[in-house]
């Protein structure tokens, strides 16, 4: 993770998440058992901005359950399909057993 400041001292202005890569998959930084096609991780707005898919930015979100993680959580299941919501299920389960998100997704 790489977080950009505008001067040494200053608040942060963005984070920039590093991950690897094994051949043609993404490899989670905290389980490397889970694992994505890298053409699967992500897309491009309307507009041409990239993203990377919801359930893998909910993954990482998972770590800690902070207000606004699961208020992300919230909003993104929603438009999520069942497909993305079960890998998210299946991937915390696998580096998170028990964690309070697993009954909601």
């Amino acid at each position: 993770m790489l977080w950009c400041r505008p001067a040494s001292d200053g608040p942060r202005a963005f984070e920039l998440l590093t991950s690897d890569t094994d051949h043609d998959e993404w490899v989670f930084k905290r389980d490397g058992t889970i694992r994505r096609p890298l053409e699967g991780i992500g897309g491009r707005s309307e507009a041409g901005i990239p993203y990377l898919v919801p359930e893998i930015v909910l993954l990482h979100k998972a770590k800690n359950d902070r207000a606004g993680d699961r208020h992300d959580l919230n909003v993104a299941l929603a438009a999520m399909s069942s497909a993305s919501r079960q890998w998210l299920r299946d991937a915390i389960r696998a580096c998170h057993p028990g964690h309070v998100w697993i009954d909601q997704i």
